[in-house]
C-alpha cells in the first residue's frame, strides 16, 4: 500500500489543469463555431451567387483558414467565379485576432477581428490595410442567427469615399 502513494502523487502532479480552466483560457473558443463547411446564397452588384465557406485549423492549430468559392450569375447569363483564402491568427503581441485575406482578383486585405458574444457570436472584421486594392477598402461582419447559420455582410468603399471608419 505504501508503494501506491508515491505513484498516485506523481500522477496527480503530471496531470494537466482541469478541462474547465483549459476551455476558459482558450482564446479560440468563440471562433470555433465557424469550423466546418458552410454553403448558402449571396447577392450584390446585380448578381446572385452560390457561396461555400470552409473553415479549418491549419499549421499546428495556430491558424484558422477560410477558403471561399463564390459562383455568381448575372441577369444576362454570364458567370463569374471568385475565390479567396484567408488566415485568422492570434497576434500575441497585441492580444488581438488578425485576418489576412488573399483574393483571386490579386489583392490582399488585412483586418482586425473582434468577437462579441459566445453562443451566437457576431464577428467583426474591421479594415486595417490592403495591398494592390487600388484604394478600395472593405469590412465584413458575420452574424450567427442560429448555431448552424450565419449571415455575412460585406461593406466596400472606393478610393473616393469620404465616409469610412477605420479602426486599429
Amino acid at each position: 500500500m505504501k508503494q501506491m502513494i508515491p505513484i498516485f502523487i506523481v500522477l496527480c502532479l503530471s496531470m494537466p489543469p482541469t478541462a474547465v480552466s483549459q476551455q476558459e483560457a482558450d482564446p479560440w473558443q468563440p471562433l470555433r463555431a465557424l469550423l466546418g463547411t458552410w454553403a448558402g446564397t449571396g447577392s450584390g452588384f446585380g448578381t446572385v451567387s452560390e457561396v461555400v465557406h470552409e473553415w479549418e485549423f491549419v499549421i499546428g492549430q495556430h491558424f484558422l483558414r477560410l477558403s471561399t468559392r463564390s459562383t455568381s450569375r448575372a441577369a444576362e447569363g454570364s458567370q463569374e467565379v471568385h475565390e479567396d483564402i484567408g488566415y485568422l491568427s492570434l497576434d500575441a503581441d497585441r492580444d488581438a485576432f488578425v485576418f489576412r485575406q488573399f483574393l483571386s482578383e490579386g489583392y490582399v486585405n488585412t483586418y482586425d477581428v473582434t468577437v462579441d458574444g459566445n453562443d451566437l457570436p457576431t464577428i467583426e472584421f474591421a479594415y486595417l490595410d490592403a495591398e494592390s486594392a487600388g484604394g478600395m477598402r472593405a469590412q465584413m461582419r458575420l452574424v450567427f442567427v442560429s448555431a448552424d447559420q450565419y449571415e455575412m455582410v460585406l461593406d466596400l468603399a472606393g478610393p473616393e469615399s469620404r465616409s469610412w471608419s477605420v479602426r486599429r
